[in-house]
C-alpha cells in the first residue's frame, strides 16, 4: 500500500460518513509519518489498513460494521483499487 492508497482508502470512508474520524492503528500508519521512499518494501506491501473508527472522540462500533461492508476486504472497493480497511 502506497500514502495515495491509504490516503483513497480515506477519502472514501470519509465521504460515506460525514463526522467520522478515523484512526489508524495498525502497520500503515507508519505511511503518515514517513515518506515510502524511506521505509523497507516489506512496510509497503499490506493491502489492508488497520483502523478505529471515532465521532466526536468516542468509538462507533456500528460504524465499523458499515465502513467495513462498503470498504473492507472482499468489497467492491477492494476489488477496484486493490487495498480495503480493517476495522479493530
Amino acid at each position: 500500500m502506497t500514502r495515495d492508497d491509504l490516503l483513497t482508502l480515506l477519502r472514501a470512508a470519509q465521504v460515506n460518513q460525514p463526522g467520522l474520524e478515523i484512526l489508524i492503528v495498525g502497520s500503515q500508519s507508519v505511511l503518515g509519518a514517513h515518506e515510502e521512499s524511506d521505509l523497507p518494501r516489506l512496510a509497503t506491501m499490506s493491502a489492508e489498513a488497520d483502523v478505529m473508527y471515532l465521532r466526536d472522540g468516542e468509538y462507533e462500533e456500528e460504524i465499523t460494521e458499515i465502513v467495513d461492508a462498503r470498504f473492507g476486504e472482499g468489497s467492491a472497493f477492494h476489488e477496484t483499487h486493490g487495498v480495503y480497511l480493517q476495522g479493530v
